[in-house]
């Protein structure tokens, strides 16, 4: 027997060598390897393969150097320019390490600054150094490169001129215009020019604000009766002339002037230093205007608020006294009252606008109010209906606006018919605006009821009095009658109807039943669809 023979192999390479050949196969990455040959002696000869991958080195050096910095020494060379340089070295396990040097040559800089400044800007600042005098001046500073950078400046200094001006003006006078430039006090101003040189030319105001006089009219505003006359007074003056709409009266030179005629008055007062103003206020006297009376009212419905409007037109007249004469025997002196009328028909409203201060003012007017009947709420019958379904309600047709109360339960309280969904009985007020504003409440009350039932009175009294003249069923829940019938003692049908809502009368072909008691059948699907049936006995009172 042949024994089966073993090899192994330890191999290192660097990954630029990859792949690796052995034994006829291509290796990429580090591993372990085994292959099965065939010995010499027809026998399996197992090779190993140890492969270990170096890899190659890269570095990469940015350096930013001056210019007076140069040459650049890196890796035993120099080097003069900026630029990108490569270098291949050979690391300790014998593969190559590839470096990359970026490397930046920044300049020295130099500047020069040629200033011309007046003498008032001194001293100059410039790179942190003051200059006092003409002169040549260097420094060197650090660039935002890192590198130097000399700055050089060559600096004159120029001088100024100066000059003052005097002026006094009234206080009323301000702003005071000077050199283009605008003063509202008292005091000293300096205004820059620039002079032939390019300095300034200092140019000094000395400015002087006299006070003025400060008076006012009274009484401010005013109003007269036609032929009458107001007393004006203004103070604050050593003299005054009163003007009339902007124009002087002549002769008017007092504190006091007394007025006949309307429209503004204003007075000029003058000082003792020779300054003047106008009033701070003007007095606007006015010829009271006559009122014209007018008015408008709103809902006429008897027993309800209406409300008097009062659009009577007062300009310029002043206070007014009103007075109202409601056609009923009641009168009001507020501007704009409100009155109830306990009976319905037509009234003659009278309106009285009289001017307070001349009563010899007035104006009139009268209007004829038709005031709408009263309608009365009425109590509509009880509706029963079932426990928590819909169920549709109807108030009269009598108006346009309907409001019901409260809103519980209810789909839309602001409808004639909403829909009413309740667990508990209900009594609603339903309160209709009709077609001339007037307003009616009526009441309907809700009785609840758990299931679908049928209630057929024990007794009922045909005799015309409108008050249980009709023997029907009150039905809770149904949907529809299938029939309704009334048998005399006989058994002999006197009456039969499928409408919900219709019943008998009390009559069978045209003539009256009499006395006694009536049997009765009741077949209807309630409203979950079933059938119900019930019958009873109801008697005849006349």
């Amino acid at each position: 027997m042949n024994p089966t023979l073993t090899s192994t192999t330890n191999v290192a390479i660097c990954a630029n060598q990859l792949p690796y050949s052995w034994n006829g196969n291509s290796y990429t990455a580090a591993g372990t390897y085994n292959v099965t040959l065939i010995g010499t002696a027809g026998c399996d000869s197992i090779a190993t393969l140890n492969l270990s991958v170096n890899p190659i080195l890269t570095s990469t050096t940015n350096i930013s150097v001056c210019n007076n910095q140069l040459p650049y020494v890196w890796n035993g060379n120099n080097y003069t320019t900026a630029g990108t340089y490569t270098i291949t070295l050979t690391t300790t396990t014998g593969c190559d390490s590839i470096a990359t040097l970026n490397l930046s040559v920044n300049p020295v800089l130099t500047s020069t600054t040629n200033v011309s400044v007046c003498s008032n800007q001194v001293p100059y600042g410039w790179n942190g150094n003051n200059y006092s005098s003409s002169g040549t001046f260097s420094a060197t500073l650090l660039g935002s490169n890192g590198c130097d950078s000399i700055a050089t400046l060559n600096l004159i200094v120029k001088l100024v001129s100066t000059s003052q001006t005097s002026a006094a003006v009234c206080a009323n006078e301000l702003p005071y215009n000077w050199n283009g430039n605008s003063y509202n006090s008292a005091g000293s101003y300096n205004v820059l020019f620039t002079g032939a040189n390019g300095c300034d030319s200092i140019a000094t105001l000395v400015l002087t604000v006299n006070t003025v006089p400060i008076g006012s009219i009274s009484p401010a505003n005013a109003f007269i009766c036609p032929g009458t006359t107001q007393i004006l007074t203004v103070s604050g003056g050593a003299s005054y002339q009163w003007l009339l709409n902007g124009t002087a009266i002549p002769g008017a030179n007092l504190s006091t002037y007394n007025a006949s005629l309307p429209g503004t008055y204003t007075a000029r007062i003058i000082g003792n230093n020779g300054c003047e103003s106008l009033a701070s206020n003007n007095s606007i006297l006015t010829l009271f205007a006559k009122p014209i009376a007018a008015f408008s009212s709103g809902t006429l419905c008897q027993q309800e608020l209406t409300v008097f409007n009062n659009l009577s037109q007062t300009a310029g007249v002043g206070t007014v006294n009103w007075t109202w004469d409601f056609g009923d025997g009641t009168n009001s002196s507020l501007f704009a009252p409100s009155h109830i009328y306990n009976s319905s028909g037509t009234f003659t409203v009278t309106l009285i606008a009289t001017s307070a201060s001349c009563s010899q003012i007035a104006d009139t007017i009268k209007k004829v109010l038709t005031i709408n009947a009263a309608v009365p709420g009425i109590r509509y019958p009880s509706i029963n209906v079932l426990k928590n379904n819909a169920t549709s309600l109807t108030a009269r047709n009598i108006g346009l606006q309907y409001v019901w109360q409260p809103i519980t339960g209810l789909n839309n309280p602001s409808i004639q018919n909403p829909l009413v969904t309740t667990a508990t009985d209900k009594e609603y007020t339903i309160s209709i605006t009709n077609n001339v504003g007037c307003h009616i409440v009526d009441t309907l009350f809700i009785r609840v009821f758990d299931k679908s039932e049928i209630f057929v009175p024990k007794a009922f009294t045909p005799n015309r009095n409108n008050a249980n003249d009709v023997l029907r069923p009150l039905l809770v829940g149904f949907s529809s009658i299938e029939y309704f019938r009334v048998y005399n003692r006989w058994g002999q049908l006197v009456y039969q109807t499928q409408a919900i809502g219709e019943g008998w009368d009390g009559t069978f072909r045209n003539a009256a039943q009499p006395m006694e008691t009536y049997n009765w059948v009741f077949a209807g699907k309630s409203i979950d669809g079933s059938v119900i049936k019930a019958n009873g006995k109801t008697v005849l009172i006349r």
